[in-house]
């Protein structure tokens, strides 16, 4: 696999942006998307036993956020596009 290249954000953004914020609430079931200003996954270094993707859910009784998936679970997809073309 030839070397990823250089990382560049589209103009008037900064890395970590959201471009298509995810709702506020949703029912089980319902499918959650969320598209953001990031440079090429495989720019993160030593990526062993970490994860691109974590799903968090609020509980309102311990006040907390507890993960419930990661990208290695079977209910999430994570798809990285290559350049600004798309937004």
């Amino acid at each position: 696999m030839p070397a990823a290249a250089y990382d560049a954000k589209p103009e008037n953004t900064s890395f970590g942006d959201v471009l298509d914020q995810v709702n506020s609430i949703y029912r089980q079931g319902d499918v959650a998307t969320v598209t953001f200003v990031a440079g090429n996954p495989r720019h993160s270094g030593d990526i062993r036993d970490k994860t691109f993707v974590t799903v968090e859910m609020y509980d309102n009784q311990t006040d907390s956020w507890a993960v419930v998936h990661n990208d290695a679970s079977w209910e999430t997809r994570f798809h990285w596009l290559k350049g600004s073309n798309r937004r």
